[in-house]
């Protein structure tokens, strides 16, 4: 997984901002099970990030065996991150939280057992 997950991500490089050398050391836990959060810089705010300083915070979440990583990408002309929720419409929204509670499409009932209509 750390050798998959450095051949994919470019953990050394040159920011394009200032041109300054950068690192991403990634702080590998001692076991990498399903609920295990952790992050390149946690004291890093993502809020006070630089529009191209997505190496300064980089996190990690395992769930279903699937380790994620998220990385921080501010638009320059934002104060903050984007709001994640507008990317997305209502009825595709709709569908993935129904799809995590474990329905697999939005407003499906589970059968009750009788056979009546």
């Amino acid at each position: 997984m750390r050798g998959l997950l450095a051949q994919t991500l470019r953990l050394d490089g040159e920011s394009v901002l200032d041109g300054s050398a950068y690192h991403v050391d990634i702080p590998w836990p001692a076991s990498v099970a399903d609920g295990t959060r952790f992050s390149t810089n946690p004291e890093q705010s993502i809020q006070a990030m630089s529009t191209y300083g997505w190496y300064r915070r980089v996190d990690f979440a395992v769930h279903n065996r699937v380790l994620s990583a998220m990385f921080y990408l501010k638009p320059g002309q934002l104060m903050g991150p984007s709001d994640g929720s507008e990317w997305f419409d209502d009825a595709f929204r709709a569908k993935v939280l129904a799809q995590a509670k474990g329905n697999k499409e939005p407003g499906r009932v589970e059968p009750s057992g009788d056979n009546s209509p």
